[in-house]
């Protein structure tokens, strides 16, 4: 399936045939939301699943078409690892996190659900077999810049071949990769303090005796420019070099 298998598109109605179930919910049950008048919401169990495909493993579902269904809670999708195509759109959707364990997972239709942060992607980003995210209609898609949308879909799923109707192209990877980097937190710089805590460390596993040379040191190296520090460390390599030839263990200092 490569488009967004909608009733009117594509029909899949349970089968039992070979290692394979597909439910299709025409006319899901609707709850009614706490307190609220009009309004419906359902949970979707691993027992209607079962119940509706006439099946008895959730290993042998595959496909799921739940579209139009009045979902917001689908967190029983983790009982079935080897869906390979899932349909959700035009449901009440506001996480992506029921599907961070279909590792199986290859197409993804959730358009025009309630996904309003692009970190919610963050849980198919270890999905590595997911190709096809169709995700428009959604407030990240509705409220941001075609190509950023794109840019971000893709940094979070670099392995998408497709972004709801087009081809993940050249120029998205390019974009998504600038995002990254723009997104990547600087290392910062070690603060004189943290220097001084690590060479404290250090010192204190040597004898006293070389410890108070390392300390004079130290000391005197805050004293010099570059070049001059540069001259000193070349000395005390060459004096390194030097005393290990003369003891037989040269080594690096």
């Amino acid at each position: 399936v490569t488009s967004d298998p909608s009733p009117q598109f594509v029909t899949f109605r349970g089968q039992t045939g070979g290692d394979e179930s597909v439910l299709l919910l025409e006319s899901f049950p609707k709850l009614p939301r706490k307190g609220t008048k009009h309004l419906t919401m359902v949970k979707l169990t691993v027992e209607f699943c079962l119940g509706a495909t006439r099946q008895s493993d959730p290993l042998k579902i595959n496909k799921l078409n739940l579209w139009g269904c009045d979902l917001d809670n689908v967190d029983c999708l983790q009982s079935f690892p080897n869906l390979r195509v899932l349909s959700m759109s035009i449901n009440d959707m506001t996480t992506l996190s029921a599907m961070a364990k279909c590792h199986n997972l290859e197409e993804l239709f959730i358009r025009n659900n309630k996904i309003t942060d692009f970190r919610e992607l963050r849980h198919l980003s270890r999905l590595p077999k997911l190709k096809i995210l169709w995700l428009k209609d959604n407030p990240i898609h509705v409220n941001t810049e075609r190509s950023l949308y794109r840019a971000r879909v893709f940094s979070h799923c670099p392995h998408l071949v497709k972004i709801d109707e087009h081809d993940v192209t050249d120029e998205d990877r390019r974009a998504a990769e600038v995002l990254r980097r723009k997104q990547a937190p600087e290392q910062p710089e070690p603060t004189n303090q943290a220097v001084e805590i690590k060479t404290m460390a250090n010192v204190n596993n040597l004898s006293q005796k070389s410890r108070n040379i390392v300390l004079g040191f130290s000391s005197l190296a805050r004293t010099l420019d570059l070049q001059q520090l540069d001259n000193c460390l070349e000395e005390l390599q060459l004096m390194r070099q030097e005393l290990a030839c003369a003891s037989g263990a040269a080594g690096p200092i």
